[in-house]
């Protein structure tokens, strides 16, 4: 039963989101994230005329919370500086013939992971060896907060997003780190919270 009532929840999402208008989006200015460049789509909810849900996708430009000791070496090889998954719901307040248009408050989030490993090295007589020893640091950086913008619909059709927003949230770091050490540097995991901020222009194009 819990089978066939999944088999019909998922039918049920995807008939509902084969009706929905669909922006893809591209975000530029995103360096200050640890993003390369921000691709997104922004998506209607034909059971709910003034949401819309967007999820973007990003290759992060940096190892996240790289470990500063000049006896661990990255390793470039192994290591992967990851992805980040940013999904969000707007509330559209006076949205005009389109959906998309008007100023919006919504719920952000941002899930950004990333895996990097380390050569552990002794320094004898300022020559670096390899000591054999590993360290290998998963790291996850979660924000949820809050956001205001507003979306300009521009061109004949209508069909070109012009996308100007910002938004606060809390954020949370978390460092696990796996390995063995021969010269006592720490594995033990670790966290960190602190506030997050955004601010951007995205800009799209109506697929539907």
């Amino acid at each position: 039963m819990k089978k066939i009532a999944l088999i019909i929840s998922i039918s049920l999402c995807l008939n509902t989101f084969s009706k929905a208008q669909f922006i893809i989006k591209a975000t530029p200015f995103v360096i200050l994230k640890n993003q390369v460049v921000n691709i997104s789509g922004e998506f209607t909810i034909p059971t709910a005329p003034n949401f819309t849900f967007t999820v973007g996708l990003a290759n992060n430009f940096v190892y996240k919370g790289e470990l500063s000791d000049s006896l661990l070496i990255l390793n470039n090889a192994r290591s992967f500086k990851g992805l980040s998954i940013e999904p969000s719901l707007k509330y559209y307040w006076a949205p005009r013939k389109n959906q998309f248009e008007g100023f919006y408050t919504g719920i952000f989030s941002s899930f950004r992971y990333s895996t990097s490993f380390y050569d552990e090295m002794f320094n004898v007589n300022g020559i670096q060896t390899p000591t054999n020893g590993s360290i290998r640091q998963n790291t996850l950086v979660s924000v949820v907060g809050l956001e205001i913008g507003y979306q300009f619909l521009l061109g004949p059709r209508k069909d070109i997003a012009i996308d100007l927003f910002a938004g606060l949230g809390a954020k949370h770091s978390t460092y696990n780190r796996f390995g063995y050490s021969l010269q006592n540097h720490s594995i033990e995991s670790t966290s960190s919270n602190g506030i997050a901020t955004r601010g951007n222009i995205s800009v799209g194009y109506i697929i539907q």
